[in-house]
């Protein structure tokens, strides 16, 4: 991961990584969280800020809960790793994005807690 080796070799603490969940490649459902999980474990020194939203087959930037993402493992990883900074919620127009939006803070809450 070539984004690693410039993180690496920079040495400002004003520099970080922007994790855009929907981006990371996969190919299968399984094969997706476990990509995921990989690149918040691989990127955690300078991991920053992060942008949640879900996928399905050619669709991405889905509110959180709609796609494929097993939200639950993703949790895991970033308590894990004590990630404390910020999170966008990013999804496509085409949804009742109050009530989406309260029902995603709604998960990200119980997800945080267990």
């Amino acid at each position: 991961m070539i984004y690693r080796i410039f993180f690496c070799r920079i040495d400002n603490k004003r520099i970080a990584f922007c994790l855009d969940i929907a981006h990371i490649p996969w190919k299968t459902r399984e094969e997706l969280t476990e990509n995921i999980v990989k690149f918040i474990h691989k990127s955690k020194c300078f991991l920053k800020h992060m942008h949640f939203s879900d996928v399905r087959e050619n669709e991405n930037h889905l509110p959180i809960n709609f796609g494929y993402i097993d939200w639950k493992a993703v949790f895991e990883k970033l308590k894990e790793i004590k990630y404390d900074s910020a999170v966008v919620l990013e999804y496509s127009e085409g949804y009742d994005t109050l009530n989406i939006f309260k029902e995603s803070l709604k998960l990200i809450e119980r997800l945080s807690q267990q």
